[in-house]
């Protein structure tokens, strides 16, 4: 957040003033709004991909879990028969997981071109207004340069705003996970009579396993 997002919005907001102080306020009010789409755009897509991204997470935690417990209990399967309906239970697994993956590339890739969609219609829209006015006079060559090159600067920077609104919020996932676990109770409990276990003389000694 105070690495990437709030110094682009700061230089943003910089360039802006200085458009509208030293040229026109209705090329700084265009600009305004298209950096106000480009950070709904962000916001809504965002929130997209990182669901997304978290059912991806879930269908490969699921599939390891399922390897897990096939090896755990691989002896069991093969006395009763079920390798079979274990295959076909991995596939569907596996299926899933591709799809959710596949899913979550798809929402990261659309949200990259939403971006440069927005971004590449700023610049043409106000170099068509610069370019106007430098063919009213109102403007010098200069002066087109210099606005193309305020816009060319932040907007590139702008353009990444929602994969780095995305990694934010990909972030504040995984520390509410990482916080759910540690308000886990452990299942057994030691019981307040319990004795303590002298382990000073002891041994464990596996026999005909």
């Amino acid at each position: 957040l105070f690495l990437n997002i709030l110094p682009q919005t700061i230089e943003a907001f910089i360039a802006l003033a200085i458009i509208w102080h030293m040229y026109a306020p209705d090329i700084a009010l265009v600009c305004s709004a298209f950096l106000f789409g480009i950070a709904y755009v962000s916001a809504k897509s965002a929130g997209i991909a990182v669901q997304a991204e978290q059912a991806a997470n879930d269908a490969e935690n699921e599939q390891s879990n399922f390897l897990f417990d096939h090896l755990l209990n691989i002896e069991a399967i093969q006395s009763f028969g079920q390798e079979q309906q274990e295959e076909d239970r991995f596939v569907k697994i596996l299926t899933r997981t591709e799809h959710a993956r596949a899913n979550a590339q798809k929402q990261q890739s659309r949200m990259m071109l939403l971006h440069g969609a927005l971004s590449g219609s700023l610049l043409l829209c106000v170099t068509v207004l610069t370019g106007y006015r430098v063919l009213l006079g109102t403007y010098d060559l200069g002066d087109f340069m210099l606005l193309n090159s305020y816009l060319k600067q932040f907007s590139e920077s702008m353009s990444q705003l929602g994969k780095h609104m995305r990694n934010l919020r990909e972030c504040l996932v995984d520390l509410q996970g990482i916080y759910e676990i540690f308000q886990i109770k452990p299942a057994q409990q030691e019981d307040a009579q319990a004795v303590p276990l002298d382990t000073a003389n002891t041994s464990i000694v596996f026999k005909n396993v």
